[in-house]
């Protein structure tokens, strides 16, 4: 427990908010389709919707930026707890 105590420490203030921005965009995108479609394939699409957007922000950075492949996985990480929170619901 103290391992992943002092992993969550060293994380910088940018994973955090590539992880609540992503989380966020993943419930929001869930939300708007689940309105028509199932809850099922709302899940599906807003998981690929938030994964394209995660991919796009990581891409333009590499011309106006700094891309990072941590800060992608910490998106990444971001979209699949909001849409597992969003399916127990």
């Amino acid at each position: 427990m103290n391992r992943i105590i002092e992993w969550l420490y060293g994380l910088k203030t940018d994973k955090y908010i590539h992880f609540i921005a992503a989380l966020l965009i993943a419930q929001v995108l869930f939300a708007l389709l689940s309105i028509g479609c199932s809850k099922w394939v709302s899940l599906f699409v807003a998981l690929l919707l938030a994964t394209i957007i995660s991919a796009a922000k990581e891409i333009w950075d590499i011309k106006h930026g700094v891309p990072s492949w941590k800060d992608f996985l910490a998106s990444e990480i971001g979209v699949i707890v909001g849409l597992l929170v969003m399916a127990l619901t």
